[in-house]
């Protein structure tokens, strides 16, 4: 819903709030109906009914800009019964839900399964946890088009804007540039909060030590990351701005570890024998793939020129042999075990995509230097994206066959990369 409302809202497209309205109402029905074909749902309107209220009460985030905007020149009388709206909202969103919900309900193909095949608590926390990663992704996109569009200072103070609450600044006053600033402030909030919702779950299902300890490490880094980014305004300081955008891909790759760490495969996971070159080969490609990133973002922060374009894109060839001779080595002789048969297969898609935005994007940069046309964002912003995925699988890739390929059956067990990230 969030993600749908930014689109549509973008500067040059802004679509009238009905509409907008209508297609966040649509994204609502069919998540509450997804949730009432849920195989382990039995009563769909109930699965419905929460899926509803939680994304309506999330949204409420946006309910005290919109009374401050009908507020800000002190006439309440604009609004009259506006104490109703919130409760009317999630009145609202609540029937829509179960509506919605009972409707999957009745037509889950699954609702008379055998209890015996229901997915434990884990397996939800598992589930969630992909969920967490997914909402990692508009973060980085939206935080590449500030960097992009050079909007990272539109909104000139925190944790206040423009010495409001953050989440009671007027609508009014979203727009151009202020608009992309802010919404990247408000969608790495609601990143917070997942991550935080992730890290308590964790805490309660799976009591694994070092999962507990993976666990507080993301928690803390995505609340580091909050404070850099309000520092970074507060200091206009360019050089935190290329902290904070590494350590976001870092985030990202670190959320993607600790992510399988809580799934069903890491836990039954069939061990292999040898590895041992396969485990250097794939720290080599880590190290080269975060070293690749920096670049980037020296590249994206720094040197703007075609100096620095050309530096990042010639390093990429190192990146680029050693993912492909990973890949290829692990889907030759470590195939015996599906995820990093599937994460090799997914990497080696991944880096040759990446390759081709990269290639478009130094001819952008080559072509229109004195230009800022949308292409040259969107592409800027698609490379940033891929690459953050790029680092991720990579990090999947090597704790997969880290966790393959080590001998003994120590479920605890968690490689080095925790730290290394």
């Amino acid at each position: 819903m969030w993600t749908i409302a930014y689109v549509a809202r973008l500067p040059g497209i802004e679509a009238p709030p009905p509409i907008v309205g209508v297609l966040l109402l649509v994204v609502l029905a069919f998540g509450a109906l997804l949730a009432g074909r849920s195989p382990n749902t039995r009563r769909g309107v109930l699965a419905g009914l929460d899926a509803s209220l939680i994304a309506g009460v999330v949204s409420l985030l946006f309910f005290g800009a919109w009374v401050a905007d009908r507020l800000k020149d002190g006439a309440p009388a604009e609004i009259p019964y506006a104490w109703l709206t919130a409760p009317g909202w999630l009145a609202f969103v609540a029937l829509v839900g179960a509506v919605a919900g009972a409707i999957g309900g009745a037509t889950n193909p699954a609702k008379n399964s055998n209890p015996a095949t229901a997915l434990s608590s884990r397996d939800w926390l598992g589930r969630f946890a992909i969920i967490a990663c997914i909402s990692v992704v508009p973060l980085l996109a939206i935080g590449g088009v500030v960097t992009s569009e050079q909007a990272g200072m539109a909104v000139p103070d925190w944790p206040t804007s423009f010495s409001a609450n953050m989440f009671l600044l007027p609508l009014s006053k979203m727009t151009g540039s202020v608009f992309l600033e802010h919404a990247h402030r408000l969608f790495g909030s609601l990143v917070g909060l997942i991550t935080l919702v992730l890290v308590v779950w964790t805490a309660i299902v799976d009591r694994r030590r070092a999962v507990l300890a993976l666990g507080a490490t993301v928690f803390v880094l995505i609340s580091a990351q909050g404070v850099l980014g309000g520092i970074r305004v507060r200091e206009n300081s360019q050089a935190l701005a290329a902290i904070h955008g590494f350590t976001a891909q870092s985030f990202f790759a670190l959320m993607c570890v600790f992510a399988a760490t809580l799934s069903r495969n890491w836990r039954s996971l069939t061990r292999l024998e040898g590895g041992g070159f396969e485990r250097k080969l794939c720290v080599a490609a880590f190290a080269a793939v975060v070293v690749q990133v920096a670049l980037g973002v020296v590249a994206r922060h720094f040197d703007t020129s075609v100096h620095g374009a050309m530096g990042h894109a010639g390093f990429s060839v190192v990146a680029l042999t050693l993912i492909l001779a990973i890949c290829f080595r692990a889907q030759h002789t470590l195939s015996g075990a599906a995820p990093i048969k599937r994460v090799s297969k997914g990497l080696m898609h991944t880096v040759l995509l990446q390759m081709v935005l990269g290639a478009l994007a130094l001819w952008q940069v080559l072509v229109h230097r004195q230009s800022d046309p949308l292409s040259e964002v969107l592409l800027a912003t698609a490379h940033q994206v891929v690459g953050a995925l790029v680092l991720a699988l990579t990090s999947l890739l090597m704790m997969w066959i880290f966790r393959a390929t080590q001998g003994g059956s120590n479920a605890d067990r968690i490689t080095p990369l925790a730290g290394s990230v």
